[in-house]
């Protein structure tokens, strides 16, 4: 009998750990110097009960264990989180001394998120002092700045299957996560996304020009993935499937290659291409 599947907000949770421990070891695999601009990595995710709709919010605290305080719910290996000690399950009292929910809306960011930027902003600043409650004990941590490139993965509910970025932000899909079939497969994807943070491209008049720049981040990001540890040829199969999905893709996104054409390209990267790990250079 097949294992009946995890309920949703399990689910969400294990995608959100995914591209959290992807987030940190892909922008680990550039050495800063190599970027024209460094940002504070935390490799922390957050979540809070006013994320959800008020309907559901009774069943999500008990699944969860999630109520009054946010929640971190992924640490990622090596990350200045985890070495400052924070682990899945603390709940978020303070931050440098400021309740979470003393911040200031933002847009449409969720509380996690505000909690997420607010660690990282103050980090820019120096060590960021937080104080968590952990099985009904309190505990202060302290974590320590940490620069890498600048860019910072979010995971999507949507459905469909894509990836983007915009200023020094990438958005994964559920979508795009349920249909890789591997975390190389994933790497390579959220590697692409990254190369065009890193390489400071901008949304480019010339078709020329955004084509080339598409060019660029499929190689650059299969050397992120490659240098943080992923078997890229192993994950050249998501083109097959990906291509398979819609062969006309290319024709509504016309400054990207056919999928074929992008494995081919990746293909000959790793056949011919040694890497010096981490990155030096872009």
């Amino acid at each position: 009998m097949a294992e009946a599947p995890a309920p949703w907000p399990i689910r969400t949770r294990e995608r959100i750990a995914l591209v959290n421990e992807l987030d940190f070891r892909l922008r680990s695999a550039v050495l800063p110097s190599a970027c024209r601009k460094q940002a504070p990595v935390l490799g922390a995710e957050f979540d809070a009960i006013s994320n959800y709709a008020v309907s559901d919010r009774a069943a999500i605290a008990q699944l969860l264990a999630l109520h009054e305080h946010p929640q971190a719910v992924a640490v990622a290996e090596g990350s200045p989180a985890a070495i400052a000690g924070l682990a899945v399950g603390d709940d978020i009292l303070s931050i440098n001394g400021k309740a979470p929910a003393q911040l200031p809306a933002v847009g449409g960011l969720t509380l996690s998120d505000r909690v997420h930027d607010r660690i990282v902003e103050q980090l820019s600043s120096g060590p960021v002092e937080l104080l968590i409650k952990r099985g009904g004990a309190l505990k202060e941590l302290v974590i320590a700045p940490r620069l890498l490139c600048p860019g910072h993965a979010n995971l999507s509910t949507a459905r469909n299957v894509t990836s983007h970025e915009g200023g020094n932000e990438i958005l994964v899909t559920a979508g795009m996560v349920d249909f890789t079939r591997s975390t190389d497969e994933l790497a390579l994807v959220m590697g692409h996304e990254f190369a065009h943070v890193f390489l400071g491209h901008d949304k480019a008049k010339s078709l020329g020009i955004r084509m080339q720049m598409e060019r660029d981040a499929d190689v650059l990001g299969a050397a992120i993935a490659r240098c943080a540890g992923y078997d890229v040829a192993k994950a050249l199969s998501f083109w097959d499937r990906f291509g398979a999905r819609d062969k006309f893709a290319f024709l509504k996104l016309p400054t990207h290659d056919k999928a074929s054409t992008r494995k081919q390209r990746l293909l000959a990267y790793v056949q011919e291409t040694q890497a010096q790990c981490p990155l030096a250079a872009l």
